[in-house]
């Protein structure tokens, strides 16, 4: 089954063509997931080989999600080519025990921005979301481990979280939260990352009316790895 390793983020504030990002430590086979949500200024024109684009969906803020699973020698770290100066935020996040990978995008106008649905093809899919929150803070809903949630002063924001999916079929939208006063035009990427075939980890879900899921291993600081039934 595929889970959550760790994470990094950061604020590109120097605006320029070319940004080199740091790789979180990671291992062959793992599965590198970095969102850049920009403001839209630019578009990106390549980017380091072994690297697919996932998604690009622009709104309000603009949102690039790219893919990469590492080799036999780990790439530790990536660098992203813009036709015009850019500045961003950014999210990247290292998967283990992954296999295929399916992603979906859109944009959401309000203070509870969608993230949209996916369908895993298997039971036990990590689902995990990324996007913009706007240029200010955004927040999961119940049920989820928020990873990441980072902004660029009011320029720019990004937010990574996950949850689990217990069966083969869509997982529904989601609705987070945004900490301001308006609606906005958000960008929200949901990524569904099946398991690798292996077995060499598994999960336990309790579908009683009224339970909790819990997955039976833990994140470093004890995060609750499934949503909850509602």
């Amino acid at each position: 089954m595929a889970y959550f390793v760790r994470s990094s983020n950061g604020v590109e504030s120097t605006a320029t063509t070319a940004h080199t990002l740091d790789i979180p430590t990671s291992v062959q086979n793992d599965i590198i997931i970095l969102t850049v949500v920009t403001n839209g200024g630019s578009n990106a024109t390549s980017i380091s080989t072994g690297w697919t684009q996932q998604e690009n969906t622009s709104g309000g803020d603009e949102l690039w999600l790219w893919t990469k699973v590492q080799g036999a020698t780990p790439d530790t770290s990536v660098t992203i080519n813009w036709d015009a100066n850019e500045r961003f935020t950014y999210t990247m996040a290292v998967i283990r025990g992954g296999g295929t990978i399916i992603t979906s995008s859109q944009n959401s106008n309000s203070k509870t921005p969608t993230a949209p649905s996916v369908t895993p093809t298997s039971a036990n899919a990590l689902i995990y979301y990324s996007g913009s929150g706007g240029g200010s803070n955004i927040y999961a809903p119940e049920g989820m481990y928020m990873v990441d949630n980072i902004r660029d002063g009011s320029n720019t924001s990004v937010f990574s979280a996950y949850t689990y999916h217990p069966t083969a079929t869509a997982v529904g939208t989601e609705d987070f939260y945004l900490v301001r006063s308006a609606a906005f035009n958000c960008t929200m990427a949901t990524v569904a990352i099946l398991d690798d075939g292996n077995g060499d980890i598994d999960g336990y879900h309790d579908l009683t009316a009224g339970a909790f899921e819990y997955i039976h291993f833990m994140n470093s600081d004890g995060g609750i790895l499934s949503a909850g039934t509602k």
